[in-house]
């Protein structure tokens, strides 16, 4: 036991313990008290109304046409609102945007774009049914709203699209119609429209090889052509490169596809692309050599599941029948050594398009046939 000399001594002793005991107790209160102020604060966050990103996705330009899309996202859940989205434009070298189209469903009325000034354009969307708005995608997955398209003024020039959020017209609704959200990001897009104009683009069968001619004007910071080639008009893949030649007048190219075989359309397209990686796509084409001898012939065609097929003459010992869906899937095939064969419908074959393939050596057809 401590041996006090005073009166004083204790006294000083015994305050120093009683302060000792109220911070004890202080700090535990605030122990109790900190968790409860976090557990309160998640509790807000998780129901905290998102805030939004907006930005531009170039889509094409084609010489007289730029094309854009407006694509917003969500911080979290939630649903869009009446709003207005505003943005500017280089008015110098872009001009009169309109909307092409949109992908807000029947609870909205039309949207249009208006302008709210000199070089701003306003996208004006109406909800009409509280708490009935599309769901936007929470970043990094993203909603496309709207198509937009500009005049292109200048070919040479920039767009200098940029969001508009200070102005007193923009604003973001919840679907709720009533809870006004913040912007979280908004991405400004300052490209150069293409200016290339493709003035035409062909696709011409030999006996050996397809041809693929084209002319353009306009390659103002221009880099090249991608080739593509597909057998469904779908499905694109690469068949060569060839860069351009560079300039404001007409230019004429060509490029030979051996890598064909006869019987088989085939489908082409030039992917256009200029010095800042932007591209567009030419108008598709087709072609398809001449098959050895005769085509098939399929009689009748359309039919009901029951069909022959009188094959061109055979070279080889075997020959391959495959019957495809639209789909690609193999739905029948068959190994024969005959040049007239009868297709029976074992297979209860669906109403609808097919396509019949015969392989014989390094030969190769190509026939649709349509089941009623």
């Amino acid at each position: 036991m401590q041996d006090f000399r005073n009166l004083k001594d204790f006294e000083t002793l015994l305050a120093t313990r009683l302060t000792c005991y109220q911070t004890f107790h202080e700090m535990k209160r605030i122990n109790y008290i900190l968790p409860l102020f976090f557990l309160f604060s998640c509790c807000k966050n998780g129901l905290a109304q998102p805030d939004y990103n907006l930005r531009f996705e170039f889509v094409t330009a084609n010489g007289s046409d730029y094309i854009v899309d407006i694509i917003m996202s969500y911080t979290s859940v939630g649903g869009l609102g009446s709003s207005n989205l505003v943005f500017s434009y280089n008015g110098s070298d872009i001009a009169s945007p309109v909307l092409v189209s949109h992908n807000l469903n029947g609870n909205y009325s039309a949207p249009t774009i208006t302008s709210p000034g000199a070089n701003l354009a306003s996208l004006n969307i109406e909800l009409n049914v509280d708490n009935n708005g599309i769901p936007i995608a929470v970043f990094p997955i993203e909603t496309n709203l709207a198509r937009v398209r500009f005049t292109i003024l200048d070919p040479n020039g920039f767009s200098n699209l940029q969001w508009n959020a200070a102005h007193p017209v923009h604003v973001v609704f919840l679907d709720n119609n009533n809870d006004i959200l913040d912007a979280n990001n908004l991405a400004p897009l300052n490209s150069s429209p293409l200016p290339l104009e493709l003035l035409y683009f062909k696709a011409n069968a030999g006996d050996m090889a397809i041809e693929l001619a084209w002319q353009s004007v306009n390659e103002t910071n221009f880099l090249g052509y991608e080739m593509q080639r597909s057998e469904d008009g779908r499905h694109f893949t690469k068949i060569g490169w060839h860069p351009g030649f560079g300039g404001d007048w007409e230019q004429s190219y060509s490029h030979l596809d051996e890598d064909v075989l006869p019987g088989i359309k085939y489908y082409y397209r030039l992917r256009q692309i200029d010095h800042n990686e932007h591209y567009n796509f030419s108008p598709i084409v087709g072609a398809e050599l001449p098959a050895d001898g005769s085509r098939l012939l399929i009689s009748p065609n359309p039919n009901e599941g029951f069909f022959t097929v009188l094959l061109p003459d055979i070279y080889e010992e075997e020959t391959q029948l495959r019957l495809l869906d639209m789909d690609g899937r193999t739905v029948w095939e068959a190994i024969l050594e005959t040049t007239i064969f009868e297709i029976k419908n074992t297979e209860k074959l669906a109403s609808g398009a097919y396509i019949l393939q015969v392989f014989n050596g390094q030969k190769r057809w190509v026939e649709k046939v349509v089941v009623k």
